[in-house]
């Protein structure tokens, strides 16, 4: 198999940092591994794998003609036999399948509002789901959905893995020493993801425990929630225990100088944050959405979305107590490590290739 992993941009994100993954995860496996950027190059371009070949598309516009050129080249060139389209560049490789139609297309839905999936726009999804030849979707919500709306007769749940980079290596992060009072929270500054009430718990707990520091990491989109967020810092002095630390490669050299691991999303897929939490031994408060609550098990503690005093109780319940941080530090890892591997996940993926 000839496969080539296709995204829109190299942005630190959920589906961008799958799809890396995996083009690493299938070199050696496959007979070719390739990841194809279409729009915007980013961070993640670093980590991929040297053995895996890369093209960068440069699509600009709503159809892209020289973009799609390149890829279609590219295609033909390295004798490609499956796409696997990642997100909303599921677009761009129907426009490809147009003219190849015997290139096997699989699409990876990692859509990360899963909470609401009814106000999900469907019209040109259905219309060019006529070409999936299998979807992939992240958790349960989305495969009921698909499945709803007949959009194939092919719909697998695969869930998420890791592949936290596990150097030993520990660099300084340039904010104040509290190494070893943090809390981490790896996620894009989007409403989706309700800083907002984990500041508000801040805030609180920041009372009784100053010595603790709160590191939020994720892209930084400098827009009107960015600025909101700012705002709220500031007006309640947190510039001290509050650190903004915008998209990082060092996840986890970040990872190992924290003590706990935190999501406050109101929606979510399945996402890898958790995923690296677990690899790093990180005990985790993370809100019931998505695929959380099946990733954490009773190895950590999984709070209603709307249930911020509970997320604050459970959060001051791991800064207060070392021991119960080890313990279920490291139930989760163990947990990630049995379900959440690499090796397992590219075997089931060949799998669904090579049924195709």
């Amino acid at each position: 198999m000839r496969v080539l992993q296709i995204i829109d941009s190299l942005h630190p994100g959920g589906a961008e940092r799958m799809a890396v993954q995996i083009a690493n995860g299938l070199v050696g496996s496959i007979e070719f591994s390739a990841l194809c950027c279409t729009r915007e190059e980013g961070l993640l371009k670093e980590q991929l794998n040297k053995r895996a070949t890369y093209l960068f598309a440069n699509r600009s516009g709503r159809i892209g003609l020289s973009g799609l050129r390149r890829i279609n080249e590219f295609i033909n060139e390295r004798k490609i036999t499956h796409l696997h389209a990642h997100g909303t560049s599921c677009f761009t490789a129907f426009l490809l399948t147009i003219t190849r139609p015997r290139l096997k297309l699989i699409w990876h839905d990692h859509y990360g509002n899963s909470e609401q999936l009814e106000n999900r726009p469907i019209r040109l999804l259905k219309f060019i789901s006529k070409k999936f030849n299998a979807i992939i979707v992240v958790n349960r919500q989305l495969q009921s959905w698909a499945t709803q709306r007949q959009l194939s007769n092919k719909i697998f749940y695969l869930a998420n893995f890791s592949s936290l980079n596990s150097s030993t290596t520990i660099n300084d992060l340039n904010i104040p020493d509290t190494s070893d009072h943090r809390v981490v929270c790896l996620a894009n500054l989007r409403p989706q993801k309700n800083h907002l009430m984990l500041l508000n718990v801040w805030r609180g707990l920041t009372k009784s425990h100053p010595e603790w520091s709160l590191l939020l990491v994720g892209k930084d989109f400098e827009d009107d929630y960015s600025a909101t967020l700012k705002q709220f810092i500031k007006s309640n002095r947190l510039e001290e225990s509050v650190f903004i630390l915008g998209s990082r490669t060092d996840v986890s050299n970040i990872l190992k100088q924290c003590q706990i691991g935190v999501l406050s999303s109101i929606s979510e897929g399945l996402p890898l944050a958790l995923l690296e939490y677990g690899t790093a031994s990180l005990p985790v408060v993370t809100t019931d959405v998505g695929a959380c609550r099946e990733v954490v098990g009773n190895t950590g503690f999984v709070i209603e979305a709307t249930q911020s005093e509970d997320f604050s109780n459970q959060l001051e319940k791991l800064i207060t107590d070392p021991e119960l941080r080890l313990d279920f530090g490291h139930k989760f890892y163990e947990r990630v490590k049995a379900n959440y591997g690499c090796e397992p996940y590219i075997e089931k993926l060949e799998g669904i290739y090579k049924s195709l």
